[in-house]
Order: C-alpha cells, then structure tokens, then sequence
C-alpha cells in the first residue's frame, strides 16, 4: 500500500488542495518512485517536457475537450513567476499516488461530486484537461482533484494537462 500526502493550500478565502508528490511505502517508509519524488535544488524543464508529451485528441480513450481550461486563475493566485509546458500534454494517474475517493476526500459532497464526475466522464467519453505544477519537490495537482479521483475510478492510466512551472522558489534554478 502506497500513501500519498495532501495539504491544504489557503489564498485569501479560497481554498486550492494541493496534492503533494510524496508517495510513501508505510512499510520502509521510502519514496516509491525516488526519480519523480526528489527534491532537487535545480528542475531540469525538458525533463518534464519529455516526461509528459504532448496530447493528442484523445486520451487515455476520452477525447480530450477543446476551449477554455477551467479554473486558470488559481496560477496566479499560488504563484508569482510560472512558466508553462507547451500545449496539453499527458501525464501519467502514477506520479500522484492514489487516486481512491476515500484517501483524497472526508466531505460528502466531494464523494458525491467525484462520483457524479466518474458518470459523466464515463457517459460523455470526454475530460477537461486538469492543471499540474511541477515545483522543486515534484509534481502535484493545483486543478482537477475531482476529475482526478473520477479518472481513477474509471481506471484510466493517464489524463491531460496544462502543466506549469513553479518559478517562485528561492535558492531553486531553472534550466532548459
């Protein structure tokens, strides 16, 4: 059993979850997949470039909705300086950790939205691209934790994403 941690992320009254990329072994009580999970003094941009390729139309077998991705404004609202990847790009449920309701929700209403989301997505074949930024620590979700739970349910192995770059950290360089 792997556990992931969540933390709780407050700017001004609104309230953004952030799911870390720590994904721990309760057993030794180690990183699971070290490669994804270490914090590194510098992020290396185009290794997360190739990491997370480009999307195409479809993913993970659902089309992948075109226009406006919501909820945009948490960027600027969690960082200062941010750069994005390119395009959409598909990233694998794995660099997360568990995408169970019961390890990311404890609200009714969060159950009952994921599971409403899972029906949806099932019935529409279609998903919006989540937002992911990927810090010093790693990658973590900044939009999308219900279509991510919703995803796992119906077993996907990847979803799309706009994928940002947290610039803000001080003592952390940037490269290309």
């Amino acid at each position: 059993m792997v556990y992931k941690m969540v933390s709780i992320l407050w700017h001004g009254d609104k309230m953004n979850w952030l799911q870390s990329q720590t994904n721990v072994n309760p057993d030794t009580h180690t990183d699971v997949n070290p490669d994804i999970n270490e914090k590194v003094d510098k992020i290396d941009i185009s290794r997360w470039d190739a990491r997370y390729p480009r999307a195409g139309n479809v993913v993970s077998g659902l089309n992948v909705a075109s226009g406006s991705i919501p909820n945009t404004e948490s960027i600027s609202a969690s960082m200062n300086k941010w750069d994005e990847l390119p395009g959409i790009r598909e990233v694998p449920l794995s660099d997360f950790g568990s995408a169970k309701p019961d390890d990311n929700f404890y609200a009714l209403n969060d159950f009952q939205r994921s599971k409403r989301l899972t029906e949806e997505i099932r019935d529409s074949r279609s998903i919006t691209p989540l937002i992911v930024v990927i810090d010093h620590e790693g990658p973590y979700l900044l939009e999308g934790l219900h279509r991510f739970v919703a995803l796992g349910e119906l077993g996907v192995r990847s979803f799309p994403a706009l994928v940002v770059i947290d610039l803000d950290v001080e003592g952390v360089d940037y490269y290309k």
